[in-house]
């Protein structure tokens, strides 16, 4: 699968979460049977992560659910993929909400939060920051709940501004009206009812375009319940079919049974009896349907309350055995669910830290083969490895690049005079000063034997001759005694060096060779110089640069 591929069915599966969750499910799965045909891991790990999106949505996570994700964790640390490492850290952290409690998913949505915000992947900040609001609402605090919301509301509009200039795209206008909604909610919880009106107010299409839109019933119910706290309680007719018709016959009144009961319980303190019978009789036989204990529970008490209002007569004895009942079966579920839920936090933090150990002794490893034992710098391997994607990348975007080689001056002579432990130590010293007089932007490497390579990024050739100058300098002041150098009584360093923009069709080796071509001629002609061959037209010129 290429990479134009991939990107492409990333942006369709993104857009579809959002926008039409049958369609996503469909395309999830059609991905993941293309994805098995190709040795790709960065393909695998992203369908993995969609697969475990769906997982979530079945309500079936699992032990295998974990280990996916620490395997997905895994390769988009591998690879370097930062949008993969926060979108999987989002996805671990509702695993961990699922499993354990929301509590437990936040550390893994800050994490999620603090990547994207650093690597400015606005998509993956939004996302996580309404997971960190929705947590905070959970616990009760309200305050740092409101702040999430917003920041995630103000990534989103950015993320629009970026990507489609003045208009909005479908995906983007759900997710800014449901941070409207999220905001609306916390406002409601807070007392502040005309500000949270004003919130749903600024949804966009709720009422005619998005009636389908998955997020619709949650409105129309938060509205209904902001009506009721502002006395106007006429108006929940306008939403109450609706409300009553998706408890009935939609599956999202599987999901809204909660919502349902609160709305009645609601209508029963504001003295609608009428209205919460409609909703407490949709509302049983979604309940009876899922047969779960805290739903019976949450049911019955808000039917004894409603029974104490319209019938304070009757008897409720029958309600009342049925509560307790079904409570002591919840307490028991609860202490189970506890136990299941330690268990799934040691499962988690025992896959992701083997999966830590196993990324940290990948690092050391990694870093042994590509870094030069003695003098600490990159080495050959890394030479080829990095050196190649630097070329290749200057290449690409047509910018500059140079190539130094330094080798010290009669260096053979050195160890015949203060053997081979004496020509260590120098080789340690000369790395450590050439790594002390570099930046991020260059690569320092043994290429072996007392010959070292600089690779650098957009230096000019002004930058270059700085460079070999101050590193000259390092090595003058150390004054590492050199009694068999005929040119001095010191150690002294040659450089070879090309700088410009890579010329079609030159490659790595010609760029080296160039480099090579100069260092041989500054050891031909005098010793203690910069061989540097500068970018002139279509060609390079040689200019011999002599240190003070």
């Amino acid at each position: 699968m290429t990479k134009k591929e991939l990107n492409n069915w990333k942006r369709e599966l993104r857009n579809d979460r959002y926008l039409d969750r049958d369609l996503y499910r469909k395309k999830t799965l059609e991905f993941a049977e293309i994805v098995k045909k190709d040795d790709d891991p960065l393909a695998t790990a992203f369908s993995d992560l969609n697969l475990v999106t769906l997982e979530i949505r079945d309500d079936s996570v699992s032990e295998n659910t974990i280990k996916k994700l620490a395997s997905v964790l895994q390769v988009s640390e591998n690879y370097n993929d930062y949008k993969l490492e926060a979108e999987c850290h989002n996805i671990l952290g509702i695993v961990a909400s699922h499993l354990v409690d929301k509590a437990a998913g936040l550390e893994h949505f800050e994490k999620g939060y603090a990547l994207s915000k650093r690597h400015r992947y606005l998509f993956y900040q939004s996302v996580s920051a309404n997971n960190i609001g929705d947590v905070y609402m959970s616990l009760g605090e309200y305050d740092l709940a409101l702040e999430y919301f917003r920041e995630s509301y103000r990534l989103i509009i950015e993320t629009e501004k970026r990507e489609r200039g003045r208009s909005t795209s479908p995906s983007g206008l759900t997710r800014i009206n449901v941070c409207f909604m999220n905001m609306a909610d916390v406002h409601y919880r807070k007392g502040n009812y005309e500000e949270a009106f004003r919130m749903l107010s600024c949804i966009d299409g709720i009422d005619d375009t998005q009636k389908e839109a998955f997020y619709y019933t949650g409105v129309i119910i938060l509205r209904s319940l902001i009506f009721i706290k502002m006395g106007a309680i006429d108006e929940v007719d306008t939403y109450l079919d609706r409300i009553i018709s998706d408890a009935e016959g939609s599956s999202e009144g599987l999901t809204n049974v909660e919502d349902y009961i609160g709305l009645a319980d609601v209508l029963i303190d504001a003295g609608s009896a009428d209205r919460a019978k409609r909703l407490l009789d949709a509302s049983e036989k979604i309940v009876k349907k899922l047969n779960i204990e805290d739903k019976w529970c949450l049911f019955l008490k808000t039917k004894i309350k409603f029974m104490k209002v319209t019938a304070p007569s009757k008897n409720r004895n029958e309600l009342y055995e049925k509560y307790f009942e079904h409570r002591e079966n919840m307490d028991l579920g609860i202490k189970e669910q506890q136990l299941i839920s330690l268990r799934n936090k040691k499962r988690l933090e025992e896959e992701i830290k083997k999966r830590n150990d196993v990324e940290k002794r990948n690092r050391k490893l990694k870093a042994m083969s590509e870094h030069d034992q003695l003098t600490g710098v990159y080495n050959r391997y890394a030479m080829n490895e990095l050196g190649s994607a630097w070329f290749k990348e200057a290449q690409e975007k047509n910018t500059r690049i140079s190539f130094m080689i330094i080798d010290i001056d009669y260096f053979k002579e050195y160890n015949d005079t203060y053997g081979h432990l004496g020509g260590d130590e120098v080789l340690r010293m000369i790395g450590g000063i050439l790594i002390d007089c570099t930046q991020s932007t260059d690569l320092v490497i043994r290429y072996g034997g007392d010959e070292f390579f600089i690779i650098s990024k957009g230096r000019s050739e002004e930058d270059v001759i700085k460079l070999g100058s101050s590193i000259n300098k390092e090595v003058n002041e150390k004054k590492i005694l050199h009694t068999a150098s005929p040119i001095s009584e010191y150690v002294t360093l040659s450089f070879g060096a090309v700088c410009g923009k890579i010329m079609k069709p030159q490659t790595l080796i010609d760029a080296i060779h160039l480099a090579d071509n100069g260092l041989y001629r500054i050891k031909n002609e005098t010793r203690n110089a910069l061989g540097l061959y500068r970018q002139a037209d279509e060609d390079f010129e040689f200019e011999c640069v002599r240190f003070e």
